[in-house]
């Protein structure tokens, strides 16, 4: 595969497919360079949706508080 296809396909399900080129590539350092990089926007993604849920969720309920006590 073309080092510039292997090198955007990193990006196409991170972390998923970054890890899959992670194991295939050993000597193109361009292509470990973007799956190294896309496994790292990949988990740093998922970490951000997680907290990001746990704040709603924090937040959800706050104003159910809020609202039952000014109500």
């Amino acid at each position: 595969m073309a080092p510039n296809i292997a090198s955007l396909l990193c990006y196409i399900c991170m972390p998923i497919t970054s890890i899959i080129f992670l194991i295939i590539e050993k000597e193109n350092q361009d292509v470990r360079f973007h799956a190294w990089q896309g496994t790292a926007f990949g988990v740093g993604y998922i970490v951000l949706i997680i907290a990001l849920e746990i704040l709603a969720a924090i937040l959800g309920a706050i104003a159910s508080v809020l609202g039952i006590i000014i109500g």
